[in-house]
This record gives structure tokens, C-alpha cells and sequence, in this order.
């Protein structure tokens, strides 16, 4: 999606401070800051409005994620559909804060 922040990190075309790539998905901290000094964002490579629009593509960027938590002692996996859940962002991620303990 052309107007989509978060496809054009994704596929290379913004900048982005990479945590971990794959051919699936990325991972990144967010500018600025995020919710925590260690947040990580967990974005496909295709645009997906959130996490109920494509089961697959969904499935495999949270397999991404949790591959990134298995690291960490304490982490919190989150993810929103719709306005009412807080979603502000039209665009499937998984936002990790690793280290919370």
C-alpha cells in the first residue's frame, strides 16, 4: 500500500532501525521511542489492515514475534483490531516490549 508507513519500511523504501529481518517480516524499534525503551514492532512484508484481515499472514508475523520473545525473560505480545481496540494504525504489527521484568 502506497501511503503506508509501515509497508514502505517493509519492503526498504524508509528508513528504520532493524532489530531482525526475515523474508516474511521485519522487526523494528519505532521513532520516535515507542512505549518502552525496548519496543519492538513486528511488521509483515505485505500490507494487512490487522490481525483479522489475513489468518496466515497473521499467524506467521506473530510465529516472528515470538521467536523475538523466546529471548527474553518477560515480554508482552500485543496487537488491535479496529479503532475501538485501540488500533490507530490501519496496518497489522505485533508490538513487543521485551525485558519488562
Amino acid at each position: 500500500m502506497r501511503d503506508c508507513a509501515f509497508c514502505s519500511i517493509a519492503v526498504g523504501n524508509a528508513p528504520a532501525a532493524v532489530v531482525r529481518e526475515w523474508d516474511d517480516a521485519i522487526a523494528i524499534r519505532p521513532s520516535p521511542g515507542g512505549v518502552h525503551p525496548e519496543h519492538v514492532l513486528v511488521l509483515p512484508r505485505v500490507h494487512v489492515q490487522d490481525a483479522g484481515e489475513d489468518p496466515e499472514v497473521t499467524a506467521i508475523v506473530m510465529r516472528r514475534a515470538a521467536e523475538l520473545m523466546a529471548e527474553h525473560s518477560a515480554a508482552n505480545i500485543i496487537t488491535s483490531k479496529g479503532a475501538e481496540a485501540t488500533q490507530t494504525v490501519f496496518q497489522l504489527f505485533f508490538g513487543q516490549l521485551e525485558s519488562v521484568s
